[in-house]
Formats: C-alpha cells, sequence, structure tokens
C-alpha cells in the first residue's frame, strides 16, 4: 500500500545521534592517555543549521555547539559531502593538543635563563684563573726542582773535581840546601787553614792516606834519654815538657811506612814572613795564638838535634810498621812557655801517611784540640 507523505513541519532535523554513540564506544574502547588536559574548552553558541534546515553536500559541522560533556565530531575530508560516522575525534589530538603547552612550559621553567654577555665573560675569566692555578703551581715545582738539581750537580762535580787542600799532601822532609848551604824544608804559617776532617779530639780516629791516626792522651813529665845504638839510658834529664800520646797504624795492604822519623817531629825553619824567627810544623798553642804567625808565641815542640847520638826515650822514631801493625808514641813540647797553655789548645803534627807510586814519602798535618785541664801525669 501507498504511504502518505509526510507533512513538512514534521520532517526531523539530520540525526546525529549514531555518531555520537559511535564516537562514545570509540571513546569507551581507546584509552584515554594519562596526561591531564590543561585545559577544557569552554562551552560554545550552536553554529549548525536550525533544526529544520535541509542536508547540504558540504561538511557537516553539527558536531559543534553540544553540551561540555559531549566529544565533537568532526567530518571526514576524504569524500565531500560524507559525515564521518566511523572516524570519531580520537583523544590523542585533543591530549597532544592539551599537552603540547604543558611540554613547552616545563621546558621553559627547567632550561636556565640566557646570562647577560658581561656575566658570560666574567664567569669564563674565573674558570680560566681557576685551571690556572694548579698550572702555575706545577710550574713552580718544576723550576725548583731543575734549580736543585743543577745546584746539587755542579757541587758533586766541583767536588770530585776540586784541587786538593795544599796541606793535604805535602812532600816528604828531604833536607835541600839553598845557595848558603842550609838546609832548606816547606814549613806552612802557624794560621794556616786545616784541610777537611784534619782537626780531631782526643780519642778520636782518622785515616789519612794508609796510615790510621788517633790521640791517646796529654801528659806532663820530663824527658829522658837514651842511646841510638845500645839503648842506655843517659844519666840527665831535662823538663818537665807535655807530651801527646798517639797511635799510628798502616792499614795498606803492601806498603811498608815509618809514620815519624826525627826530620818529621824536629826540623824547624824561617818562612817568608819571618826570616829571624824558627818555625816548624809541629807546635803546640792557643786558638788566639795560632791567628799571629809572626810573633813566635806558638810553643814548639822540644828543641832536638836531628841525627845525634841520642834518642828520646820511648819515642821510637823511624819505626816501620809492615801492614796490620801499629805503634803508640809521643810528641815532646818544649820547656820554656808551658804556662801560657791555659784553657783551649790545639797541637799540629806532621807526620808521613804513606808513599806515592814513585816511591817518595807523602806527608800531611793534623791538628788534635783538648784542653788544659785534660793533662795527666807521665807517672
Amino acid at each position: 500500500p501507498a504511504t502518505p507523505p509526510e507533512s513538512p513541519d514534521t520532517t526531523p532535523a539530520p540525526a546525529v545521534t549514531p555518531a555520537h554513540e559511535e564516537q562514545s564506544e570509540a571513546t569507551a574502547t581507546t584509552p584515554v592517555p594519562t596526561e591531564t588536559p590543561t585545559e577544557t574548552p569552554a562551552a560554545a553558541t550552536p553554529i549548525g543549521p536550525p533544526a529544520g534546515a535541509a542536508v547540504s553536500d558540504g561538511p557537516d559541522f553539527s558536531g559543534f555547539g553540544q553540551a561540555d560533556d559531549e566529544m565533537p565530531t568532526f567530518p571526514s575530508f576524504e569524500a565531500p559531502g560524507a559525515v564521518a560516522e566511523s572516524q570519531p575525534v580520537a583523544p590523542v589530538v585533543e591530549s597532544a593538543t592539551t599537552t603540547a603547552p604543558a611540554a613547552i612550559s616545563t621546558a621553559a621553567k627547567t632550561s636556565p635563563e640566557p646570562l647577560p654577555k658581561d656575566d658570560t665573560v666574567a664567569i669564563r675569566k674565573r674558570r680560566a684563573s681557576t685551571k690556572s692555578l694548579p698550572n702555575l703551581a706545577f710550574q713552580v715545582w718544576l723550576s725548583y726542582t731543575i734549580v736543585i738539581t743543577f745546584i746539587a750537580g755542579l757541587l758533586w762535580f766541583r767536588s770530585n773535581n776540586s784541587q786538593p787542600h795544599q796541606l793535604e799532601n805535602l812532600p816528604d822532609v828531604r833536607p835541600k840546601l839553598d845557595d848558603q848551604g842550609e838546609v832548606s824544608v816547606r814549613i806552612a804559617p802557624e794560621n794556616a787553614t786545616m784541610p777537611p776532617a784534619h782537626t780531631l779530639r782526643i780519642g778520636e780516629t782518622q785515616r789519612f792516606g794508609n796510615i790510621e791516626v788517633t790521640p791517646l792522651r796529654v801528659t806532663r813529665g820530663p824527658i829522658e834519654f837514651v842511646h841510638h845504638a845500645t839503648n842506655q839510658p843517659k844519666n840527665e834529664t831535662d823538663g818537665p815538657v807535655l807530651k801527646l800520646w798517639l797511635k799510628f797504624k798502616n792499614v795498606s795492604d803492601d806498603q811498608i811506612i815509618d809514620p815519624l822519623d826525627s826530620k818529621l817531629v824536629f826540623t824547624r825553619g824561617h818562612i817568608a814572613s819571618d826570616r829571624d824567627g824558627w818555625h816548624a810544623n809541629n807546635f803546640l798553642a792557643t786558638p788566639e795564638q795560632k791567628t799571629n804567625d809572626v810573633t813566635g808565641d806558638v810553643l814548639l815542640v822540644y828543641d832536638h838535634i836531628v841525627v845525634g847520638d841520642w834518642d828520646l826515650k820511648g819515642q821510637e822514631l823511624g819505626k816501620k810498621l809492615k801492614p796490620g801493625e801499629s805503634l803508640e808514641t809521643y810528641i815532646p813540647s818544649g820547656t820554656d812557655g808551658l804556662s801560657k797553655m791555659k784553657g783551649d789548645l790545639l797541637w799540629r803534627i806532621h807526620f808521613r801517611k804513606g808513599f806515592s807510586p814513585a816511591g817518595y814519602g807523602v806527608t800531611t798535618l793534623v791538628e788534635v784540640e783538648f784542653d788544659s785541664e785534660d793533662i795527666g801525669s807521665d807517672a
């Protein structure tokens, strides 16, 4: 049967409910992003066609102007005039559009504000100055190390290549006649400075060349004589005098050495600054007297003939020591001027310490320091 035509007044507006329902289903099945929208669009006045308007072939904007709790439906532009029934608005689009400002805002909060140019230059200068401090300390340390190494090397070179002290090695006493026929020997001035380690105290032992020397004691007593050939004593004595007792030991491997003989002990002579006075390499003096080599205030050793019939008892000058052998002997002082020998005293001795490769004797000087209170009895 024929259906009667409907009245124009009863024609309903284009139905949008199915699209809205599909959108609701799609929204229900599609996972919602965790980001919370920062702003919800405000409700707008409906701008779609009136309820009685006819449907056109253009895009359908009827979704705009719906209630706040409904999601708007956007048209599909793939087929003009077709309503996007199966393509609802995905929440991802809204999430992207709503969360982008939040991400930008967060980045704006976390990113540091650009510093003014002057502040940037100041920070760079501070960093450069901070980094330069360790470099400066290293350069100072390196320069100091180089200087110290250079000085140490220079001192080592000088110590190994320096000339020995002029009194370290003296020629043996060999009488040499001058133009007048007198014996000429080399005598060091009284104020001469001793080489290093050539000053000893009582009881100290020091090696010089092939001879080891130990000052034992200083005593006071008379001098006795014995005949050099028969060893018979002489009836007369002299003194009292001071006696410096010494121990000499031969520490060489193959040399036979006589550390003391009458020439070394009793030889006297003149020096350039005092042609009239007598001087010797063996004497007793105070430190003040030693500084004056002209007035003759020092006390020379006993005035004894170098070559004669009588020797001093117990002295044993000229005794030859084989390797490992030792000798105890003494050097006597003069008899005059003993009263001046008070307080700190020193005794200079001249002895033979070995022989050179050519066979010539090599001698040296040593000073023994002691106090007058340490002088004992000869008994």
